[in-house]
């Protein structure tokens, strides 16, 4: 009985030395991880957010990054498409990194941006669609500042038109009925100073006016009907 308790105790301990050298050996290897750089937890996360996208600029804002490193920044419509801006940066001590953009993103539907190492090597990429693409760069010659599209310029300049077009056919049918008026006025003249007879349309005078050109004309009128005024 005595020898059987004391091989009992004895497997016992070895069992609790074997768990206790795991453990420790776990533990080392997660200190190993934490220390290392690029390893484990002792790193964040490496991840590039765009905010506060519109088709003329955006944020970019970058952790988990090397820190104090220099980095530069590719913009383009995906991460396999031409690059429309490179931004050369630095990151912090911590490796984050946030710079604000100016850039034209006339048609597109996304847009992509890649953080690259000082070797070349991609270090993340991040990107950012747009809920209706980008109206396309306006074309040479358009009114891009006025806001007044060709369309409407040609509406405007046809009813521009029709006004002057209306303006002279008005003016042209005044001439035509002052013209008119002047003619038969002329020709009512004449023929009251050929035949001083000739009835007179209602509402029109002799030529001549008032005074002495009526009296004179009164005197031959009366000569006439009294028969004193015939030729002989």
């Amino acid at each position: 009985m005595i020898a059987a308790g004391a091989v009992g105790r004895g497997g016992a301990g070895e069992g609790v030395g074997r768990v206790t050298k795991r453990v420790l050996r776990i533990g080392l290897a997660a200190a190993v991880l934490w220390l290392v750089p690029g390893t484990g937890a002792a790193r964040t996360t490496e991840m590039l957010s765009l905010t506060n996208v519109t088709c003329g600029s955006l944020t970019v804002t970058g952790t988990g990054l090397p820190g104090n490193a220099p980095v530069t920044l590719l913009l383009s419509e995906q991460a396999s498409s031409p690059v429309v801006r490179s931004v050369p940066l630095r990151t912090s001590a911590t490796g984050t990194v946030r710079v604000d953009v100016r850039v034209s993103l006339a048609g597109f539907d996304e847009v992509s941006a890649t953080a690259v190492g000082p070797q070349g090597d991609t270090l993340v990429i991040g990107s950012h669609q747009f809920a209706r693409p980008c109206p396309p760069a306006r074309a040479a010659g358009a009114l891009a500042t006025t806001g007044v599209t060709l369309h409407q310029l040609g509406l405007l300049l046809v009813g521009l038109g029709l006004l002057a077009l209306g303006a002279l056919v008005r003016a042209r049918t005044a001439y035509r009925g002052t013209h008119a008026r002047g003619t038969y006025s002329l020709a009512v003249q004449a023929s009251e100073s050929l035949n001083p007879r000739m009835p007179r349309p209602a509402g029109r005078a002799r030529p001549g006016g008032s005074g002495t050109g009526r009296r004179r004309a009164a005197r031959a009128a009366g000569r006439l009907r009294s028969g004193r005024g015939r030729p002989r």
